[in-house]
């Protein structure tokens, strides 16, 4: 029997589902999307006119939906009974987007009740199956499948991903045997694997077929380079994608102008930007800001970043204030080490830290606690509360949040030129985890826009009210906070 084109089906009574929706509900398809995919899966019992097929669109196009469906159209269509895989960066990203999207389209699709289930993992359809994988997942290298959808291929960045998409090619015993990518475009320098397969199909000819559909820059948005395909669109088109939304979407990123880019108008961008201009923190100095003084009753979280030899030891003080709805720094000590003598912490940064903790109401100290394990024995012997503060998801954590601060104008500080100095030398770096504060240089120090980042991130966990430690409602965050927890060792 004859296979239907993709849209004569996904848009019949038996077609895509959308997963979301209470109510059984269609996908609908805009006219660029109806012309792109009745060429690359046409009607007929022929083989399909491509094996590699990449699809690069902009963020919220329907990219996640299209994969389920192209899954479930080989399934009922094109390869019977067919191994079918749905591979991401990582394995909860497989199995929580397009793998999701399956299992929810036929759910509602009232045509295919009681002729597929699902299995941990694994569905089954139409006698063949369904696997959500991970991207670096060694053990289905050389799967003899039908079918296998990329999600987010810009992701993959490490040699086991990119070793796996060099092995995971079309099955050629398999006359139909595909691989389809779905995402936007990647950062410069990282995701070769993605850029160098998009390259390649842009080496061949824009699809004559398809002429008409430009890439929002007024060229060929379509190419084809033997039995690859390529889409790629930098112009937002769904109905949703009004002016106001998406200028609305860049208020989100501010600080992030490179990721909106990249992921709204789907452009190869740089990792790394400035994290604050010079004339950003001048704007954040409010001259009636007072640094801690004597008798200075303010609830403090202090951030500590400490090295002994290439970088430096840096203590930083933040309150919350809760007039102006706004983190106010009002301490900041950096130390140096001399080039035949590191930083000795537990003569430097540990007094000190102790020093505050007796002077003024120090609610808490957060601090990295790599080199840091005397520093933290001695303080609490002090009874000082110390909270952990690995350099892993937490600083992604911190620092996300320290640049909305700074974007929002909801940092205050009192003019510290070293402080200054570490803020504007730092670098905002962003990859397939997150953003991070990096330096562009050794020479370049950023320990104090480090300590800066963990310290503005506890006041939001610590609170800004007496001095207790629990959640307390904060104005800026809107959300109850969690009660915050020191080290074991504090009893």
């Amino acid at each position: 029997m004859d296979r239907p084109d993709f849209i004569e089906w996904a848009t019949s009574e038996a077609g895509l589902y959308l997963h979301d929706k209470q109510k059984p509900t269609l996908a609908s398809w805009q006219p660029y999307q109806i012309d792109i995919l009745r060429h690359i899966f046409p009607a007929g019992s022929g083989v399909l006119p491509y094996s590699r097929i990449i699809w690069s669109d902009v963020k919220k196009s329907g990219k996640t939906e299209l994969a389920a469906g192209v899954h479930i159209y080989f399934a009922l269509f094109v390869d019977i009974p067919g191994e079918q895989y749905v591979l991401a960066n990582d394995f909860e990203g497989a199995q929580s987007r397009v793998w999701q999207s399956i299992s929810g389209s036929l759910e509602k699709n009232p045509h295919l009740k009681d002729k597929w289930s699902v299995t941990g993992s694994k569905i089954t359809l139409n006698g063949g199956t369904i696997k959500a994988i991970a991207a670096d997942y060694r053990g289905e290298a050389g799967s003899n499948h039908s079918l296998a959808t990329v999600d987010e291929p810009w992701g993959i960045v490490h040699d086991a991903g990119e070793k796996l998409m060099t092995e995971f090619v079309p099955v050629p015993t398999r006359p139909n045997s595909t691989i389809f990518f779905t995402g936007y475009q990647g950062f410069e320098g990282q995701s070769n694997f993605w850029h160098d397969l998009i390259d390649g199909a842009l080496e061949g000819e824009p699809v004559p077929e398809l002429a008409h559909i430009d890439n929002g820059d007024g060229k060929p948005a379509c190419y084809r380079n033997g039995r690859t395909f390529l889409f790629w669109n930098h112009q937002p088109r769904m109905p949703w994608h009004t002016d106001a939304y998406i200028e609305g979407e860049k208020q989100n990123y501010r600080g992030r102008l490179n990721e909106f880019y990249r992921v709204w108008n789907n452009r190869r961008t740089k990792s790394a930007q400035a994290f604050v201009t010079e004339d950003q923190w001048k704007k954040l100095h409010d001259e009636e800001l007072r640094a801690l003084h004597k008798d200075d009753k303010r609830p403090v979280v202090l951030g500590v970043d400490a090295a002994t030899k290439s970088d430096c030891a840096a203590v930083v003080g933040v309150t919350w204030n809760a007039d102006k709805k706004r983190v106010d720094v009002v301490f900041v000590r950096v130390w140096y080490p001399e080039e035949s003598e590191p930083i000795k912490l537990t003569e430097t940064v540990g007094p000190e830290i102790v020093d505050l903790h007796e002077k003024y109401n120090v609610l808490a100290v957060y601090f990295d606690p790599y080199q840091m394990a005397a520093i933290s024995e001695m303080c609490t012997r002090a009874k000082v509360t110390m909270v952990e503060f690995p350099q892993t998801s937490r600083r992604l954590q911190s620092d996300k949040n320290l640049s909305d601060l700074v974007w929002g104008k909801n940092l205050a500080h009192f003019g510290d030129e070293t402080l200054g100095e570490h803020m504007t030398n730092a670098i905002a770096k962003t990859n397939e985890r997150g953003l991070r504060i990096v330096k562009e240089l050794s020479k370049k120090k950023v320990d104090a826009a480090v300590a800066l980042s963990m310290a503005a991130l506890g006041v939001q966990e610590v609170g800004e009210d007496s001095g207790e430690m629990h959640g307390t409602s904060n104005p800026f965050y809107g959300a109850k906070r969690r009660e915050v927890k020191g080290n074991e060792s504090n009893g």
